[in-house]
């Protein structure tokens, strides 16, 4: 699973962590991520099913996102989305679809055409 993330008010350099949960269950993983001069590409190893970003926690503040997004099964890979961001206790938060620039990218790194990507976007939710 891949995809970015764009916190525009957040300095280069800056340290966050994002928190994801996967539904019907109560345990949250955090994510550490350090912002670059553009954003932040990601990728996790997550078993299939459904999962929730709930928040953002940065310095001593904390925010709620809340985007869910679903990881087949039986897929090599799974393409997300870009979010786009503003970090404060109300954020602001917009996936874009940006998928033909991470492919392209992911097949730089990983030049083997065996895997098949498989777009999931992140989907803004109703928190629970």
């Amino acid at each position: 699973m891949f995809g970015e993330i764009l916190a525009k008010n957040v300095k280069p350099g800056t340290h966050y962590s994002l928190f994801i949960q996967e539904d019907n269950s109560e345990q949250e993983y955090g994510v550490r991520c350090v912002k670059d001069k553009i954003g932040e590409k990601f990728s996790w190893r997550l078993r299939p099913g459904r999962y929730t970003i709930t928040t953002f926690q940065i310095h001593n503040g904390a925010g709620r996102i809340w985007v869910k997004f679903d990881v087949p099964d039986e897929c090599d890979a799974v393409y997300i989305g870009k979010l786009e961001m503003y970090m404060s206790t109300v954020s602001y938060i917009q996936v874009i679809d940006d998928m033909a620039t991470a492919e392209a990218a992911l097949r730089e790194k990983l030049p083997s055409n065996d895997y098949v990507v498989v777009k999931q976007l992140m989907q803004k939710g109703i928190e629970r």
